[in-house]
């Protein structure tokens, strides 16, 4: 459960509503991630939260695009309120048994839950889970049937390798130039930063890819000093969902979500005590 200490963020909420848009849209046969993580984890009842799913909740619910889409379905329809969903079972729960999962980690109390997980869904006979290099993996898997496949990066860093293996960046270079889409989570704690992942895969290859990015601003809509990634809610810190290889519809859809997500979080209380918001943009490069 290595992931535990950012779950059900603000950053959270962006990162699987449009993975679910994704995959839902775009309804692949065969589904990876690098870096699964576990099916669920708990949530803290805290100021992070409170902002994050919580308060996505409170507020989508007035917004009409926001509450059309499956992530806000799901959940509603979550049955447990002091757990959040890791990005494994947001997908199976949303593809079923019309896919096929890859599902890849090295920490093993993950392992452990995905596999229980596995187990009581009785979706053994569809989802394999690795122990081991999730990078490496998925880079031979997705050799058989390119365009089958839709591949989901979230490493903890994105440069960091495996026994001199490739890294997430790498690994994204490959997918843009041989045609699997794939979403790639990153974040940031300087502004200056902002999309830092997409520039920096832009110098490395000539496909195209799409970025949708929020950073935390204060009242007025900026900010003046760096945030901390360990708190999604300090001004000054972002995150964001590289895709490529996807459709302009998606993209399009996406961006509409980033837009009405930006606004119901206008002027709305910080842990800090201050008032606060989201800023969304997007990169095409």
């Amino acid at each position: 459960m290595t992931n535990s200490k950012h779950s059900a963020k603000v950053s959270e909420v962006w990162k699987h509503m449009a993975l679910v848009e994704a995959v839902t849209r775009l309804q692949p046969r065969r589904y990876a991630e690098t870096n699964a993580g576990s099916p669920s984890y708990p949530i803290v009842d805290d100021g992070e939260r409170s902002f994050g799913v919580r308060g996505f909740m409170r507020r989508a619910v007035d917004d009409p695009v926001l509450r059309s889409t499956r992530y806000f379905s799901r959940l509603q329809q979550q049955r447990r309120t002091d757990s959040s969903r890791g990005s494994p079972s947001w997908v199976i729960h949303e593809l079923g048994l019309g896919c096929r999962y890859l599902l890849c980690d090295i920490d093993q109390e993950s392992l452990d839950e995905l596999g229980a997980f596995v187990d009581a869904e009785g979706w053994r006979g569809v989802v394999e889970i690795v122990d081991g290099d999730g990078v490496a993996t998925v880079a031979r898997a997705v050799r058989q049937d390119p365009r089958d496949w839709f591949v989901f990066i979230d490493p903890f860093d994105h440069r960091t390798s495996i026994d001199n293996g490739p890294n997430a960046i790498d690994l994204v270079v490959r997918l843009l130039n041989s045609g699997v889409r794939f979403a790639c989570w990153y974040g940031y704690n300087e502004p200056t930063r902002r999309f830092w992942l997409p520039k920096l895969l832009g110098e490395r290859t000539d496909i195209e890819l799409w970025a949708g990015d929020i950073l935390t601003v204060d009242e007025n809509g900026a900010v003046d000093t760096g945030g901390h990634l360990g708190d999604a809610t300090t001004p000054g810190t972002g995150s964001g969902m590289a895709f490529g290889n996807v459709t302009v519809e998606l993209t399009a859809a996406l961006q509409a979500l980033g837009e009405h997500l930006e606004a119901i979080y206008t002027t709305t209380p910080l842990p800090s005590g201050l008032l606060g918001g989201l800023k969304f943009d997007t990169l095409t490069c």
